[in-house]
């Protein structure tokens, strides 16, 4: 019996899921990690007739943006829960560790071209080679599987051959290197032929049955009990399509509203002056505190273009327009922030 365990590049996985929809009509796609071990077995088996498996544990490594620009909250937040149910609901262990964006934006793409920000999110790549050749030594089973598709694991999983253990490479078209893919290379690093999650999309898809749930919506109408095959998570409260609709306009209609208000501020307002009081990053929003005394709240969209959304703009000499006068109990509001000397 060969014991096989599973080792998850988390990062990469999660970066690369989206290639999967082109295989599929659902939009709403997403994988069975309880079910992917016993297809991934089933692969093996039909490359090695005879021989019978067991799969011992799976392992998941990543990282995961914090302190993003606030637009980015929303896919910060996926990430991790991405993790959490890897955890939660399919049983890996999973080791995680948060990378600094220090205010920036998560895609490269929406960052300025010049900006030489480079995340370092290595972390979670050096923790599974670590733990594959720890497990390789303490003998821990006999088939290594990686989940990944970058070269960076090359020289581990070389090692773990040398110490006489077999392995696998699973991996996504089109995301992995050519040296994991190619068979004049794959023979340095894998016992099997590489298994391509790509033709297994059907197999592994995660099957949700429609079930009864209570909208928490303030505003619904009608029965609360509805259809849905969303499971929120513990703590989550869920909404029905109509009260989700519904948010997302009062949303924009706020939004709006509040864009006018700053817009009038400028072009009617004289110019105040204070300092940087308070800034919740992960939040997007911060207090200045005027020469006069009073706080003004501002959202990270009231600076100033050159004005950056970091630490550094903590307890910094600012001048602004008024959108909002404070009240006894409510902060002012802020906008066109500007950096004084």
């Amino acid at each position: 019996m060969a014991r096989v365990m599973l080792f998850v590049d988390g990062t990469w996985l999660y970066q690369n899921m989206s290639r999967l929809l082109n295989y599929t009509e659902d939009r709403n796609y997403q994988i069975d990690f309880l079910k992917l071990p016993h297809v991934i077995l089933a692969e093996l088996k039909e490359q090695c007739p005879g021989t019978q498996f067991e799969f011992v544990r799976g392992y998941c490594f990543g990282a995961y943006p914090v302190k993003v620009d606030p637009q980015d909250e929303s896919l910060s937040l996926r990430q991790r829960d991405f993790y959490m149910r890897m955890r939660e609901e399919f049983y890996f262990h999973v080791e995680t560790y948060p990378v600094n964006f220090k205010g920036r934006r998560i895609r490269r793409s929406d960052r300025d071209p010049g900006d030489p920000f480079h995340p370092r999110e290595s972390q979670g790549a050096i923790s599974l080679a670590v733990s594959a050749v720890h497990h390789c030594y303490t003998d821990a089973c006999d088939i290594f599987i990686f989940l990944i598709g970058d070269r960076d694991y090359k020289p581990a999983i070389r090692a773990i051959r040398r110490l006489g253990r077999r392995t696998a490479i699973v991996s996504i078209q089109n995301a992995c290197t050519p040296e994991f893919s190619t068979p004049e290379d794959r023979t340095q690093v894998a016992d099997f032929d590489t298994i391509w999650m790509d033709e297994m999309v059907s197999s592994i898809q995660l099957v949700r049955q429609p079930h009864m749930l209570e909208c928490q919506g303030p505003d619904h109408t009608g029965d609360r009990m509805t259809w849905t095959s969303y499971y929120p998570r513990p703590g989550q409260r869920f909404f029905c399509d109509d009260c989700r609709s519904r948010f997302e306009e009062q949303r924009e209609t706020q939004a709006a509203s509040y864009d006018d208000e700053r817009d009038r501020a400028v072009e009617a307002g004289e110019l105040t002056y204070g300092h940087v009081k308070t800034l919740k990053l992960d939040k997007g929003f911060g207090f200045i505190t005027s020469d006069a005394g009073y706080d003004y709240f501002f959202h990270f969209s009231d600076l100033s273009q050159g004005v950056e959304y970091t630490d550094d703009l903590l307890g910094q000499a600012v001048s602004f327009y008024i959108v909002r006068e404070p009240t006894d109990d409510k902060a002012g509001a802020a906008t066109e922030i500007r950096l004084e000397a």
